[in-house]
């Protein structure tokens, strides 16, 4: 590594009998093709934008990580102008995680977040809204009458309400509902088409989809809301473009013959449609 913070490697190529044209290693010579690109940059050679200069970053690191495994590559400080565009990255993922998390509240839930973004409170803000439109949401819908136990009507049989307690409950009382449901009881259209409960397309360990018999929506704000273990995911350029809810419901939530209880749900802050949720198959 160079004193100004650049990526330094020498590469010595050799004609042999197995490479008679001295062509290199193919990875090595993108690796070395990058690295000056960024050692022109960091000089002021040949200045870069600083989206294009924190992907060279990243991709540096994931070449010699090929190149070199094991060995990391000790960089600089970010410039002025990549830590200016990593904030604006990161308002924008605050930004459209809060967007999904109006949607999925819904207009009266949600309204508090909507109410603070039209004044122009800072997303932070409107995140901590959201998360009391999360409990609020949760105190309407998972509490009731029986000691905590929701007994609710859930689907019409011969023009009667069917009602499901009992062994359907799962941990904390929660009961949810069988009914018939769309897209709008899913975070993505992605979500609903890949996991909702589909008769002629049986659940895979590696494919699952939701029972008939469960709300994926309550499903997925109990996940958000009382998870058992949060993970923030990061690109190779550092950015935080998911975060990844889990939780076991207590209950089987997939659609057979996969049986399980675990439940998973993806915020993409980077692209919201491709944001999702399933039941976890083992």
């Amino acid at each position: 590594m160079a004193d100004n913070g650049t990526v330094g490697r020498v590469q010595t190529m050799m004609c042999t009998p197995a490479d008679p044209k001295g062509q290199g290693d193919p990875t090595q010579d993108r690796l070395e093709e990058l690295s000056q690109r960024y050692a022109n940059h960091a000089s002021g050679k040949v200045p870069l934008p600083p989206e294009e200069s924190l992907w060279l970053r990243g991709e540096i690191d994931r070449l010699s990580q090929l190149v070199t495994p094991g060995q990391p590559n000790i960089w600089g400080d970010y410039s002025a102008a990549e830590k200016h565009y990593m904030t604006q990255q990161a308002e924008q993922q605050q930004r459209n995680a809060n967007n999904i998390g109006m949607a999925f509240l819904g207009p009266f839930f949600g309204a508090p977040m909507a109410a603070a973004r039209a004044v122009g409170a800072p997303e932070p803000v409107v995140e901590k809204l959201g998360e009391l439109g999360i409990n609020l949401a949760s105190a309407v819908s998972l509490r009731g009458i029986g000691g905590g136990r929701v007994i609710e009507p859930v689907a019409q049989r011969n023009g009667n309400p069917v009602l499901m307690s009992g062994p359907m409950g799962g941990r904390n009382g929660v009961v949810v509902r069988k009914r018939t449901y769309d897209a709008k009881d899913f975070l993505s259209e992605h979500a609903y088409k890949r996991h909702g409960n589909d008769p002629d397309k049986p659940s895979k360990p590696n494919h699952t989809r939701y029972s008939e018999n469960v709300d994926p929506k309550k499903i997925a704000n109990e996940t958000i809301n009382n998870p058992d273990k949060v993970e923030k995911l990061y690109d190779a350029n550092g950015n935080h473009y998911a975060t990844k809810y889990s939780k076991d419901m207590g209950y089987n939530i997939s659609q057979p013959p996969v049986n399980s209880s675990q439940s998973r749900v993806f915020i993409n802050h980077v692209d919201p449609t491709r944001s999702t949720q399933f039941p976890f198959g083992k």
